[in-house]
């Protein structure tokens, strides 16, 4: 599926009372994900320093998409996916999805 179509069945699952997705504002891993998928990187190398990488236009588009879609749904833009545990909050059944490592799944079935 194309991120497009992850927004849009996310803006349809975002009803009733249920978040279309649960993600934590700072969530590095998922966020360092959308902005590898663009072609940028956290850190550049250059003549044996590195830099900070964040300002690069590949960057920018990822760190963009991870705001679209955090704001479909209530997770604090200043955690982590530990506070509160995103697991426990996917188990109360009023979010539609999560990112995760595979063995969240059985977290959550916990």
């Amino acid at each position: 599926k194309t991120r497009e179509q992850w927004i849009d069945a996310s803006t349809k699952l975002n009803k009733g009372g249920t978040q279309g997705i649960y993600l934590p504002g700072q969530m590095w891993y998922a966020l360092a994900g959308f902005i590898w998928d663009e072609g940028g990187d956290l850190a550049a190398e250059s003549g044996g320093k590195w830099s900070g990488a964040l300002d690069t236009p590949e960057a920018l588009r990822g760190m963009a998409f991870y705001e679209e879609l955090q704001a479909l749904g209530k997770g604090p833009k200043d955690s982590d996916e530990d506070d509160p545990p995103q697991a426990e909050v996917m188990a109360q059944g009023q979010v539609a999805q999560v990112i995760s490592t595979p063995g969240g799944a059985n977290v959550i079935a916990e």
